[in-house]
């Protein structure tokens, strides 16, 4: 449950961020059956729902979108078996 902050307007921040944790923590707790059913394809979760599933980020931004949903709410996740490398 998250913390509610009624300072200076941050409630509503406050719960965004407690659903943006419940959402990625969901994501982790659940990755084996979402690559099963999601493999190779963007997933948008909200409020542990997958709300969308697509083979681009641009595709799943536009369904985001279309839903009127604020993408700053979603988590966005690419879900593959391959192992990926970051050059910094």
């Amino acid at each position: 449950m998250p913390v509610l902050v009624k300072e200076n307007g941050t409630e509503e921040m406050a719960l965004q961020l407690g659903r943006f944790i419940s959402d990625s923590n969901w994501v982790k707790d659940n990755y084996p059956d979402l690559i099963d059913k999601y493999t190779e394809q963007y997933i948008a979760v909200l409020d542990k729902k997958v709300i969308a599933y697509v083979p681009t980020m641009e595709k799943v931004l536009d369904n985001i979108d279309e839903m009127g949903i604020d993408p700053n709410l979603v988590i966005l996740k690419f879900l593959t078996r391959e192992e990926i490398s970051f050059l910094l």
